[in-house]
C-alpha cells in the first residue's frame, strides 16, 4: 500500500475491511500500515491513543499588493587587463559615484530619487559580499506598473557594473483575511483527504478531534504577511527578496498548513 503524496495519515486497525491485503499493529506511541508491497505509514496518535485518521491540509490565497520593494544587486566588475594585475582577492568598495547611473535610470523611469535607497557593502559585513550595493525601491499602488519598466532600466549595461539580482517584495493592505482564507482553504483540504482516505480503506470519518497549525516559512524580512524563516530573522536586513518575475501578478500570496485528527465513526 504506497503511501499518499501530501498527506501524512494515520488509521486505527478497527474498523479495517475484511480480506484487506494489510497488516495493522498499534500501540502507545503510534500505529503503523504494512501491506505487502513493503511500503510503511507511521504517525503519532492523537491524545488518548483514540483510532483516528490524521491528515494534512494545505491553503493559500492571495490579494493584489497596496506596494513593493524592488531589490537590486550590483557588484563591481573589475577588468584584470585594466588593473594591470591579477584581480583583486577582496574586491574594493563600490562607489556612490559607480552605483549612481543605475539611480538615474530609476529615476528616469518614473520614481522619486527619495523613494530610493542605497546600502554599499564595506568588505565583507553584508549579505551581499565585498564589492556589492544593493539598492532598494519604494514602490506605490499607483507604480506597480513601472516594475518591467524598472527592471528593464536596471539591468541595462553599466560600465564597471554587473547587476546580481533584481527582486521583489509586496505588501498588502491588511494580513488578516488573508490569514483566514489561507487557513479555510487548508481545512478545506484536509477534510476532502480524510474523507477520501476513509473511503479508501472502508470507513466511516467522524468528528474532529484535534487541529494544529503548523508554520509555513515562505515569506522575506518586511515584506508581506507569511513569516520568514528563522534563518532570515536571525539575519534581519540585507536579505535577498524573491526574484522578481513580470510574468507573475503583483499579489501578496498567503500560506497555511493543518494538521487535523478526525475520529473513525
Amino acid at each position: 500500500m504506497p503511501v499518499l503524496a501530501g498527506a501524512a495519515f494515520l488509521v486505527a486497525a478497527s474498523g479495517w475491511p475484511a480480506g484487506a491485503d494489510a497488516a495493522v499493529a498499534w500501540g502507545s506511541s503510534g500505529l503503523a500500515l504494512h501491506g505487502d508491497g513493503g511500503y510503511g505509514v507511521s504517525a503519532q496518535l492523537v491524545p488518548g491513543d483514540q483510532p483516528s485518521i490524521v491528515v494534512t491540509g494545505n491553503g493559500e490565497a492571495s490579494a493584489p499588493a497596496k506596494s513593493a520593494i524592488m531589490q537590486v544587486v550590483v557588484r563591481g566588475a573589475i577588468d584584470p587587463a585594466a588593473a594591470g594585475g591579477p584581480v583583486p582577492t577582496i574586491p574594493p568598495p563600490l562607489t556612490g559615484e559607480q552605483v549612481q547611473p543605475v539611480i538615474d535610470a530609476i529615476v528616469a523611469a518614473g520614481i522619486a530619487e527619495d523613494a530610493i535607497e542605497v546600502k554599499i557593502t564595506e568588505g565583507f559585513a553584508g549579505t551581499f559580499g565585498p564589492g556589492t550595493a544593493e539598492i532598494r525601491i519604494a514602490i506605490a499602488r499607483e507604480e506597480l506598473g513601472l516594475m518591467p519598466d524598472l527592471l528593464e532600466a536596471v539591468t541595462a549595461p553599466v560600465d564597471g557594473l554587473t547587476v546580481d539580482a533584481v527582486n521583489a517584495g509586496y505588501e498588502a493592505a491588511d494580513c488578516a483575511p488573508l490569514v483566514r482564507r489561507a487557513r479555510k482553504a487548508a481545512a478545506v483540504d484536509a477534510e476532502k483527504r480524510a474523507r477520501g482516505l476513509a473511503e479508501a480503506v472502508g470507513l466511516e470519518l467522524g468528528d474532529i478531534l484535534l487541529v494544529a497549525e503548523s508554520p509555513v516559512y515562505a515569506g522575506a524580512p518586511g515584506v508581506g504577511c507569511t513569516p520568514p524563516s528563522p534563518g532570515f530573522q536571525a539575519g534581519g536586513t540585507g536579505t535577498y527578496l524573491p526574484v522578481y518575475d513580470p510574468a507573475l501578478p503583483a499579489e501578496v500570496e498567503v500560506y497555511a498548513q493543518l494538521n487535523m485528527a478526525y475520529a473513525i465513526a
